[in-house]
């Protein structure tokens, strides 16, 4: 569904795109409760009425899926890093749960 949202949105409609921030950015422990906590500020502070509407509906989910993805991206990043610092070599990268079928985590 949020996905389905998400591919909704039009960068060139007039509704402003909102930025949510990557929770605990340069350490390995991961978290969604603090992008969540942000989503739901935001919905507040608009209104529900205001992000009812469709395409701020397809922004807010745009933008979640975003940081979402980011943050994993963020995450995996570093953890390669540590890896290689330690010697490990890393060849092979698992996604996989309901999340990893998302076409925009994949496209990433």
């Amino acid at each position: 569904m949020l996905e389905h949202v998400a591919s909704t949105y039009d960068p060139s409609s007039s509704v402003q795109l909102p930025s949510f921030p990557i929770p605990v950015p340069g350490v390995l422990s991961f978290s969604y409760g603090g992008l969540l906590s942000a989503v739901q500020r935001y919905i507040e502070q608009m209104g529900v009425e205001a992000t009812n509407r469709g395409p701020v509906q397809a922004a807010i989910a745009y933008a979640f899926q975003h940081a979402a993805v980011l943050q994993l991206e963020k995450k995996i990043s570093l953890a390669l890093r540590l890896c290689e610092k330690q010697g490990f070599q890393v060849r092979t990268l698992v996604a996989s749960g309901g999340v990893a079928s998302n076409r925009y985590l994949r496209s990433r």
